[in-house]
């Protein structure tokens, strides 16, 4: 269902505790949740099975803060190989700190901390998840942002089923037709 992309470490620029004890949540609601720390058996071919299981995904989560903008590393290779295969609409931005502005914020002040949005993330009209940088210090992931994810997966679920619903109409359609 979902795969958490995140900087290895702690803070600031590692959030490894805020992205277990999030999958953990997300779990907990049996949901099927990839994440690096937990579920890449040792030997196995990194970015192989990293697409394998991007490409089975439903849902990519992206955490970001101001430090993974600076050096987003491997998570930026993540989020290009999810959006080859996946529509944007399928990746959900967590944004710690207010690292990226919100769709309809005013241009940020040059002076701001606040960074553009990176062409390798999902546009700027996107709706982003917003969590505390005490919430990534302490490793704990909010009830909101659980909520939010689980309803992104719903969403996404009923999308890709009207989706297929379309698609075999279509086919009786078209084998009726010839």
């Amino acid at each position: 269902d979902f795969f958490v992309s995140f900087a290895l470490g702690e803070p600031p620029r590692g959030t490894l505790r805020y992205a277990t004890d999030l999958a953990r949540r997300l779990k907990e609601r049996d949901f099927a949740v990839f994440l690096c720390e937990d579920d890449l058996p040792p030997g196995h071919r990194l970015w192989a099975t990293l697409d394998r299981l991007l490409d089975r995904s439903k849902v990519l989560v992206v955490i970001v803060n101001r430090h993974l903008l600076a050096n987003p590393g491997g998570v930026r290779r993540e989020v290009e190989r999810f959006r080859r295969r996946h529509a944007d609409d399928r990746i959900v931005v967590v944004t710690v700190g207010g690292a990226l502005p919100q769709p309809g914020d005013a241009a940020p002040d040059p002076a701001d901390a606040v960074v553009p949005i990176p062409v390798w993330l999902p546009g700027a009209d996107r709706v982003l998840l917003n969590e505390t940088e005490a919430a990534i210090e302490q490793g704990v992931a909010s009830d909101k942002v659980v909520k939010d994810l689980a309803l992104a997966l719903t969403t996404t679920r009923s999308y890709l089923r009207w989706r297929w619903l379309f698609a075999g109409v279509l086919a009786v359609f078209a084998g009726l037709w010839w």
